[in-house]
Parts: C-alpha cells; structure tokens; sequence
C-alpha cells in the first residue's frame, strides 16, 4: 500500500512519500496562483511550450487551468509566481486564515495544485496500488481572533 503525507499550507503545499529507494521524499509546490483574463490561443501557446525554462530551472510548459464558465486561464503554484512577478502583481492564494479564501475559484485552484502534485508523486514513483493511505494536516484554531475552523 501507498502511504502519502499531505500538508496544506498557506505559503506551501508538500506530499511526503518513501521512494521506491526507502528514504523519504517530498514534492512541494507554492500554494498560489495568477489569473490571466482572457483564454487566448497565444496565451495557452506560451504557456504550453515545451521548451521555455521555467523559474525552478525545468524545460516544461507551465501548470495552468482553464475555467471553464469564465474562459479564464489560472497559473498554478511555481509557475504562478513568475508570472505575478514578472508583472509586478500580487500572487492570489487560495488560502485565508488557516482555511480555504472565499474568492470563487479557491477551491478549484487548491485541488488542481493538489491533484497536480499527486500526479508528480505517482510519476516519481510509478502506478500507485489500489489503495492508498493519506495522512494529512488539519489547521488548528488561531489564537488571536474568533475563527470557525470545523
């Protein structure tokens, strides 16, 4: 069986799991994202071109969605970065306070950051078995304000 550790955090996003060497690793990703308003096909072109050397030194393309109610394109994590960066922008996170923001599309961000990250965890270490055992982080109650957290 499968054993995956997954912690959700505000800034980062990290699965722990024991390759197939026996030592354990660990695949993070920024928990952030970057909207480009309009879905065009330059856009998707740029953002899917093989060869560009993203900021943590890879030849890929880009991590991205496409929403598909509002024809807008969202870069995920690392890659999100650069691109808010680049535009002296701000990075948009799906978290808030310990939860999930209540920006409309967190939620769909979050899990594709998530599922993009279990997908890079299989491919490192080959088709997971049928079950898989997940052990994960829950976020704790603040100390300084009324929160809500269940």
């Amino acid at each position: 069986m499968t054993h995956l550790g997954l912690d959700i955090g505000t800034k980062t996003i990290v699965v722990a799991f024991k390759g197939t060497d026996g030592k354990t690793h660990y695949i993070s990703e920024i928990n952030g994202y970057w909207p480009f308003e309009r879905a065009t096909p330059f856009v998707e072109n740029m953002l899917n071109d093989p060869n560009k050397v993203r900021s943590d030194g890879t030849k890929r393309p880009a991590r991205w969605i496409k929403l598909p109610d509002s024809n807008r394109i969202i870069v995920l994590g690392r890659d999100a970065e650069e691109f808010a960066y680049a535009k002296n922008d701000t990075l948009l996170r799906p978290m808030a306070e310990g939860g999930i923001s209540p920006e409309e599309e967190a939620m769909t961000v979050l899990s594709a950051i998530v599922q993009g990250l279990i997908n890079m965890t299989e491919n490192d270490l080959g088709q997971f078995d049928e079950e898989i055992k997940l052990c994960y982080c829950t976020t704790a109650t603040a100390i300084n304000k009324e929160s809500n957290i269940d």
